[in-house]
This record gives C-alpha cells, structure tokens and sequence, in this order.
C-alpha cells in the first residue's frame, strides 16, 4: 500500500538526503514491483520541476511583509493525458 498524502508529502519536506519526486517514483516501482516506463519518468520529471518551482515560489514569499511586497508568478501546474493503464492514478498515488 503507498503512503497517504501527507506521509509522502512528508518525505519530499525533509532534510536534502530525503528522497525527491523522482526517488518516490523509483522507491513505489520497486515496492509493486512495476517497470519504469519513460513517458511516466518525463511526467515524474515535470512533477520534481513543479515541486521546486513551487518551494522557491513559497520561499520568497515567506513572511506577511513579502507577500503584500513581492508577487512573484505563480507556477504553472501539470496536466496528465494518456489512455487506461498508462499509470496516471500510480503517479498521483
């Protein structure tokens, strides 16, 4: 069974030896036993790129003063498309 939200969420908050996007994705392939596939991998990528986006953009934004100072742009999220059994729902888990 993978790890609720807030478990993964947890992990990717750590320390830098915590695992990334990337390693979460590798660490659940071994767990199920599942075979990578490159299409998920450039989505798994996308995602890891979004995640630091998302902290730097949270990071400069910190503190009441810099929000109502500094409106940096927002980072654009991600769509996934692909037909059944492509691993959307496995990636979003």
């Amino acid at each position: 069974m993978s790890d609720s939200p807030p478990e993964a969420a947890e992990k990717l908050r750590g320390s830098a030896e915590t695992l990334s996007v990337v390693g979460l994705y590798h660490e659940a392939l071994e767990r199920r036993g599942f075979k990578s596939d490159s299409s998920q991998l450039r989505a798994v990528e996308r995602l890891q790129q979004l995640y630091e986006e998302w902290t730097a953009y949270k990071a400069r934004r910190s503190t009441a003063l810099r929000r109502l100072v500094v409106h940096p742009a927002l980072p654009r999220g991600v769509y996934l498309w692909g037909g059944v059994g492509r691993g959307k729902s496995f990636l979003m888990d």
